[in-house]
This record gives structure tokens, C-alpha cells and sequence, in this order.
């Protein structure tokens, strides 16, 4: 089931007024289960198979700024430069779930 987000009124002037959109993330079952960095961060985060219809979006709140730090849609992610740490906010099916958790990204292990 997949949750819709309404208004009762226009959001930009001079636009059709929108009654409801989903789409605010990407399936969990389209989640990649791993990859140069890891496993996506969604796949991490939710459970599985039971997540699978779920929509994931993951908002990055606070930026490693050691490095160069790159997050898809799909929840993956690269990630070049020292040890360091971002902080991001999970979005189950357009609703919060959680509180912000904090990844730490260790430089140099294999």
C-alpha cells in the first residue's frame, strides 16, 4: 500500500490544483543489495522481504565534510575522503520513520 500526499489547495499559482501523488521514493525492492561502497543505505535500514512494496527516501541532514559525498535515489552511495560521518532521515512510504541516524565512514579498510 503505498501512502498519497493531498492538499485542498493550489501549491504554485496559476496551476492545476494537485489532489493527491505518490512517488516519493524508490521500492524497496529495487533497493541494490550491494555495490563498490556497500549495500544501499535503505537496504540497510529497512527490513526485508516485508519492505519490499515500501517506498524509501533517505534525506541527507548533515554532509561528511572530509570528502566528497555523493547519495542516489535509490539510496546508494559513494563516498571519497577521510573518516568521517554524515547524518540521514529515513522516509517510509512519504512519512517519517525513526529519528535521524548517524553512518560513520571509516577511510582505508577494505
Amino acid at each position: 500500500m503505498s501512502l498519497m500526499r493531498l492538499t485542498n489547495g493550489q501549491i504554485l499559482p496559476d496551476c492545476p490544483m494537485v489532489i493527491g501523488f505518490g512517488g516519493w521514493g524508490v521500492l524497496g525492492a529495487s533497493l541494490p543489495q550491494d555495490g563498490e561502497q556497500a549495500a544501499s543505505l535503505g537496504r540497510v535500514w529497512g527490513t526485508f522481504p516485508g519492505d519490499s512494496d515500501a517506498e524509501f527516501w533517505i534525506v541527507v541532514t548533515r554532509q561528511p565534510i572530509n570528502g566528497r559525498f555523493y547519495m542516489w535515489p535509490d539510496t546508494s552511495w559513494e563516498y571519497i575522503g577521510a573518516s568521517d560521518f554524515f547524518t540521514a532521515q529515513l522516509y517510509l512510504n512519504g512519512a517519517v520513520f525513526g529519528l535521524p541516524q548517524t553512518v560513520t565512514l571509516t577511510s582505508g579498510v577494505g
